[in-house]
């Protein structure tokens, strides 16, 4: 499902943190997606030399681009744009190195008008939890 991750998020490369939609749950809201940060990503060569790790800010924009893959497909629409308003309860429990395949977990919460509240959560392939929280987007 590479090629609808494409076509269905905004963001482009290289600001596109989602790889595939690993499985999509409409009865429940939810979808689960993975990505590969790659050690050839652009940030690493300054977060940090020597001692790389995907920025923080960067694992809650992974979190924001599930939620606006969830929705995109829940409501059947295509979006030009989607912004992300707030975060809160953000928490960080692991790092990210280079060459890790990250699995994002994502449901909707609830909707007010334009804005719709997600919960999010981001795993290691092996199930060690890296980032918990819960999101504003706009559409």
């Amino acid at each position: 499902m590479r090629d609808i991750v494409e076509e269905l998020l905004p963001q482009k490369e290289p600001f596109k943190f989602i790889d595939k939609i690993e499985e999509f749950d409409a009865e429940n809201e939810g979808i689960t997606c993975s990505n590969l940060y790659s050690a050839k990503d652009y940030y690493f060569e300054g977060h940090f030399p020597n001692h790389p790790i995907v920025p923080g800010v960067l694992l809650i924009e992974t979190m924001a681009q599930s939620g606006l893959l969830l929705i995109v497909k829940l409501k059947k629409f295509s979006v030009s744009r989607g912004y992300l308003v707030k975060s809160d309860k953000v928490s960080f429990h692991d790092l990210v190195k280079p060459n890790q395949v990250l699995i994002i977990k994502t449901n909707i919460i609830k909707e007010i008008g334009d804005f719709i509240v997600i919960k999010s959560k981001i795993l290691k392939e092996n199930g060690k939890k890296v980032a918990t929280g819960t999101l504003t987007l706009k559409v």
